[in-house]
């Protein structure tokens, strides 16, 4: 048997209501976003709204949802069956070993907002814009901090066996991988802009996302890197993944159009066009699965495929579960919560109320609102 919430609705003047309301609007920005090792299972950092599931394989709906308190989540990583949020001014452990009940095990507080994560064995790498915090995650319900490093700007990072590539504006900082004090093994400038984003690629090769450029560079020795390739985008790099001999390349131009360009990266001394496709609205994130893309934007995830041909296949939001109206109120429920809406001006409505978390099923009488929760 479900949980029933029983609220005041409030009393509202008899208006029609025939505008279906059939998505949730709190998913409004996806800043983050990856999958599990089997793609099974999307997870997105959207702000206020906390860390979202997304059932990858079956209809894209949400299956979870864990509000991020004292805070917002807007970066994460995930390892296995753990997924690490970055919020305002710290790092939850969230275990996923039930996606649909993703649980809140370990908190490790590192004082600043977080600018990127990245995990690698038993490591986090917490970048911020004026330094690096490495994280102990052995035991994920005792996260503590080993080490770190000062940084200048900090907007990327990406970790290898054997180096740590920090993106951090004017420069490319590499460092070796020791968990306690770090140490520089090098620092690359270039001419070509400000440094924004870094993705590992295959066969020693590191990309590097500037303004609108992208670099490869040969990292066999990572204290000694070396260009191998520059590419002009024409557009401001925003994020960049590779996977394979392909790289993908989320850019935005100066009029704040998305567009997603993929590459053929098999020759490391040029990269070979393979397709781009136009994207409507914002692009937030990017993350590449099994030549699957999944496009963070303002309103869910986008779902791109067929690199040489990209075109988008899905656009994940969170679906209403039921809706009942009361006069000029509308009551909507997801698997985010339930949302009351003033439907008064039934083409515009506008919501004025969010609670209930895991809401299933409602039902109005009077000035009774009736919600049937999952747990």
């Amino acid at each position: 048997m479900l949980p029933l919430i029983v609220l005041l609705a409030g009393a509202s003047a008899s208006v029609p209501y025939h505008r279906l309301l059939s998505s949730d609007p709190s998913v409004n920005t996806v800043y983050d976003v990856a999958t599990d090792d089997k793609g099974g299972y999307l997870y997105a950092a959207t702000g206020s709204t906390g860390l979202v599931v997304w059932n990858g394989t079956e209809g894209g709906g949400v299956v979870g949802v864990l509000p991020i308190t004292g805070g917002a989540a807007m970066r994460l990583a995930v390892s296995n069956e753990t997924v690490y949020v970055g919020a305002s001014t710290g790092v939850w452990v969230v275990d996923v070993s039930t996606p649909e009940k993703p649980v809140k095990v370990g908190e490790v507080d590192v004082g600043m907002e977080v600018a990127a994560l990245a995990v690698s064995g038993n490591a986090l790498y917490v970048a911020q814009e004026d330094q690096l915090v490495i994280v102990d995650v052995t035991d994920p319900s005792s996260p503590s901090i080993t080490g770190g490093h000062p940084l200048d700007g900090a907007h990327n990072i990406a970790v290898s066996d054997a180096a740590v590539f920090i993106a951090q504006g004017p420069s490319l900082l590499i460092l070796d991988t020791n968990l306690n004090t770090p140490s520089v093994l090098a620092t690359y400038n270039d001419t070509h802009g400000l440094y924004a984003h870094v993705a590992l690629g295959a066969n020693s090769t590191l990309y590097v996302g500037m303004d609108s450029f992208v670099l490869a560079l040969d990292i066999s020795d990572p204290a000694d890197p070396k260009q191998a390739a520059a590419y002009d985008t024409s557009s401001t790099v925003a994020s960049l993944q590779s996977q394979d001999d392909t790289l993908f390349v989320l850019v935005v131009n100066a009029q704040q159009a998305y567009s997603l360009m993929v590459y053929n990266t098999t020759e490391s001394e040029v990269l070979v066009q393979l397709g781009s496709l136009a994207l409507s609205g914002t692009g937030h994130s990017m993350f590449v699965n099994d030549a699957t893309v999944y496009i963070g934007k303002g309103d869910g995830l986008q779902v791109v495929s067929n690199p040489e041909s990209p075109v988008v296949t899905a656009m994940l939001s969170a679906p209403y579960r039921r809706v009942a109206v009361s006069g000029s109120r509308a009551y909507a429920v997801s698997r985010i919560g339930l949302y009351v809406y003033d439907v008064t001006n039934d083409t515009a409505p506008t919501r004025q109320l969010s609670k209930v978390a895991d809401a299933y099923d409602v039902a109005v009488s009077g000035a009774t609102v009736v919600v049937g929760t999952e747990a």
